[in-house]
């Protein structure tokens, strides 16, 4: 799940740059390069469902993305955020 306090938003990327990403996701300020894919679904979901994401993972790019996106602290797991008391 994204943290609660996170906030993404996607650009898709012209190229004029020379960037050969297809878009940026953009976490809490910063960059990240991305399959538009990717980048749009984290930015317009609140809830990632695991089955989409998981789809989402066949590319090593988005599995590389998350993988920053978890150790920066904007991507969760429910467990580790919901605390039984």
């Amino acid at each position: 799940m994204k943290h609660p306090s996170s906030r993404f938003a996607y650009i898709e990327n012209t190229k004029i740059a020379g960037d050969e990403s297809e878009a940026f996701l953009f976490a809490d300020g910063e960059k990240y390069p991305a399959t538009l894919a990717l980048a749009s679904y984290i930015s317009n979901q609140y809830e990632l469902d695991s089955n989409e994401l998981v789809s989402l993972l066949a590319d090593v790019q988005n599995q590389e993305l998350v993988t920053e996106l978890v150790v920066a602290g904007n991507l969760i797991f429910e467990d580790d955020f919901f605390v039984d008391e």
